[in-house]
């Protein structure tokens, strides 16, 4: 005789059975009881066999016991243990005529039953519980297989093996430990996915995503209510600052009425305990293997550009009060990894000293003659170095403060100088900025005849101490135009980022005329060598056509706005005044350029401002802050719109704008107080060259019904119509 598994969920799953620990002992026990020899005498056949509790060692969505996910790797399950509750095992049998003849169940995990008639029957063995008072069972596991009886022929030893029984809507609990044995671990933040066959409920959702704290080097996931099924759960190990120091994938498995409180296998997080019991535990050797850059959370350094240099102020928030003010040049600021300060002091006459927010910072060398066209701070964050640079014309300068961090004190004797000319063949590279990370330093510039901008990489470590160092590796980088450029660049999490900006006006007629205020974010990766665009130019834009109903303000000297004679009422151009010239009818729409930046004339129905876009940039021009896992990004451009009188208006654009670096997207934008890179002035003309003409001709019957109001306080009356422009008027 020969045994038959009938349910295809058997199917794939016998070489890989797993025992649980339930609380009757039998369970234990794997080893197969003999069967015995079918008689035709009036007892019947008698019929022995094994009972398992487990499956495969995937922990497979239990709703859908399918053989192609018998294999899928289980990370967290149940011990299918019920607790307290008493719980009793039984074996039925049935065939078509017959609808259950019950068998018996030894502690050893051993069954018999016997069959009363031959043929083929379909055994079944369930684990049940008391369901309340009444006493009710409650079938808690089952399985299930069948085997043909025929006399005189010997029945293999059939296995059951039980699942948990889990139907549609029911519902399990997680409680899961880990430990770290680091210390260094502050939380543990979760997303889990639903990868069976029916979509997460939004609440159980939010209950198994989320961010838990450490306590005592350990923390507990738990949760109930949980939708039975098979969850990928990925982990991020979180220190203080936000730094993921580990991250990982798991595969857990809810069954419907259990609860998931055990880790399986073996990994380089579970590790099998000495009492045979496994734990998810994070040690040293995990982060340092994971490799992370630990990044500092800095203040937000934000600033104003004047003649003077660039006055900055570290606050807390983009929006807070300032907890430090100092002058210093463009790209002088930079944070070491305790979130302290570094900038330049003086002026380029004398030359500068370096400066600290550290209370115990101080400069004992001469100052450094940075008297040349550029001059700048950088921190290596993995080596823990300060260096300042200079530039002039083709020749960069690097001064390596070997000790200053760790001894808060800059001197002569523990300055290294270093040199470097790129050689471009027959072109100058011009240097602009310069970063640094474990001793390469990543060197911006541009080349004089062409419009290519390039990264150059310089090696100082294997430089000789006070010589001139040689490129290592030189990254051409595209920009879409000569007007655009790269304003500022920061090394971070294995990755050069640069921002670049397209702020100006072009073209000089109608047919190319136009005004951008637009920026992207690059990623150069330094271990592949590949450079892409992260967060790419806003393709939003506007043209002459989009302009039918807009109106324009008229404004004397490109200064003064225009009212008319009889009263105090703005003179507004319709955009569809027309004129001739020459051959050629023009209307004011004609003169408008066409508008390049993020969401132009978006404008709130109620309010009348412009609704600013969430999703790119309008002028990016600094990197303003450190932080772990983001980028923050001083904003500084334009925003047009039309106001409730459907006048072309602009407003000046001051955002911090953050960037995810997992999603890379903006996840922010707070408007700011600071001007940044300083505000455009209160109008702006956008008629050019022969337009420019061709505009005042049109509006010249106009100049002796029209008056300004001058800044003396005076009306002033319009006397030549050359010194009329249409502008669009900053509305903020």
């Amino acid at each position: 005789m020969k045994t038959v598994i009938r349910r295809n969920v058997m199917l794939g799953v016998m070489q890989n059975l797993f025992v649980a620990a339930v609380s009757l002992a039998f369970l234990a026990g794997c080893s197969e009881v003999a069967g015995g020899e079918s008689e035709s005498a009036s007892a019947g056949y008698t019929v022995s066999g094994t009972v398992l509790v487990g499956g495969a060692s995937g922990a497979t969505a239990l709703r859908t016991l399918l053989p192609e996910n018998a294999s899928l790797p289980r990370s967290a399950s149940s011990s299918l243990t019920a607790g307290s509750q008493k719980t009793s095992f039984a074996v039925y049998a049935g065939n078509g005529d017959v609808d259950s003849v019950s068998g018996t169940v030894l502690d050893n995990g051993s069954f018999s039953i016997v069959l009363p008639s031959d043929g083929e029957w379909n055994l079944r063995a369930v684990m049940q519980i008391p369901a309340d008072k009444t006493g009710e069972s409650l079938t808690m596991l089952e399985g299930e297989t069948a085997v043909v009886v025929k006399s005189g022929e010997t029945v293999a030893p059939p296995v059951i093996i039980m699942y948990p029984l889990v139907k549609d809507g029911e519902t399990g609990n997680v409680t899961l430990s880990i430990r770290d044995d680091t210390k260094k671990v502050d939380s543990v933040s979760c997303t889990a996915v639903y990868i069976t066959d029916a979509l997460l409920p939004e609440e159980s959702a939010e209950k198994l995503n989320g961010e838990l704290k450490f306590e005592s080097c350990a923390v507990t996931i738990s949760q109930s209510g949980v939708p039975a099924g098979t969850y990928e759960v990925t982990f991020f190990f979180n220190d203080e600052s936000g730094n993921v120091l580990y991250k990982c994938m798991e595969r857990i498995s809810v069954f419907g009425r259990w609860t998931t409180d055990t880790w399986y296998g073996g990994s380089s997080h579970i590790q099998e305990e000495s009492d045979g019991t496994s734990r998810f535990v994070i040690t040293d050797d995990l982060i340092s293997a994971y490799g992370t850059e630990v990044v500092p959370d800095t203040p937000y350094a934000l600033y104003t550009e004047s003649s003077e240099g660039y006055s900055y102020s570290l606050m807390d928030s983009p929006t807070a009060s300032a907890t430090s003010s100092f002058t210093t040049p463009k790209n002088s600021v930079v944070f070491d990894n305790e979130g302290n300060a570094y900038y330049l002091q003086g002026d380029s006459g004398s030359g500068y000293t370096i400066a600290s927010t550290r209370s115990d910072f101080s400069y004992d060398a001469e100052a450094i003659n940075y008297t040349d066209s550029g001059c700048g701070l950088m921190f290596d964050r993995a080596n823990n170095v300060l260096y300042a640079y200079s530039i002039n014309e083709a020749t960069l300068t690097i001064f390596e403060y070997t000790s200053a961090i760790s001894s808060g004190v800059i001197d002569s004797t523990s300055t290294v100088t270093y040199t470097s000319n790129i050689d471009m063949g027959s072109r100058t590279f011009s240097h602009s900025h310069c970063i640094v990370n474990n001793a390469i330093v990543y060197d911006l510039g541009y080349v004089y005849g062409n419009t290519g901008n390039y990264i150059a990489e310089l090696d100082l470590s294997t430089a000789p101490s006070g010589g001139s160092v040689e490129s290592s590796n030189i990254v051409s980088l595209a920009l879409p135009s000569a007007s655009c450029s790269i304003t500022d660049m920061l090394y971070q999490d294995g990755a050069v980022y640069m921002l670049v900006r397209q702020v100006s006006t072009t073209g000089a007629n109608s047919t190319d005329l136009a005004y951008y205020s637009r920026g992207s974010l690059l990623r150069y990766d330094v271990h592949f060598g590949t450079v892409q665009t992260v967060i790419p130019f806003s393709d939003s834009s506007k043209s002459s056509s989009d302009f039918a109903s807009v109106k324009v303000g008229l404004y004397y000297q490109g200064n003064y706005q225009i009212f008319e004679d009889t009263g105090t009422t703005p003179l507004l151009a319709s955009s569809t005044y027309s004129w001739t010239y020459g051959s050629t009818t023009y209307t004011v729409s004609d003169c408008i350029p066409a508008l390049y930046t993020p969401n132009p004339l978006e404008t709130d129905s109620e309010t009348h401002e412009p609704v600013l876009s969430s999703t790119a940039f309008y002028g990016p021009v600094k990197f303003v802050a450190v932080k772990p896992r983001k980028l923050v990004i001083a904003d500084d451009g334009l925003a047009f719109y039309t106001d409730a009188d459907g006048v072309l208006k602009y407003k000046n654009v001051n955002r911090v704008v953050t960037v995810d670096l997992e999603s890379f997207a903006i996840t922010d934008a707070t408007s700011s107080s600071a001007s940044f890179a300083a505000d455009d002035s209160s109008i702006k003309s956008f008629i050019a060259g022969s337009q420019s003409t061709m505009f005042q001709s049109a509006f010249s019957s106009l100049t002796n019904a029209t008056r300004y109001y001058n800044e003396d306080g005076t009306w002033k009356e319009v006397d030549n119509a050359s010194y009329m422009w249409a502008c669009i008027p900053c509305g903020d």
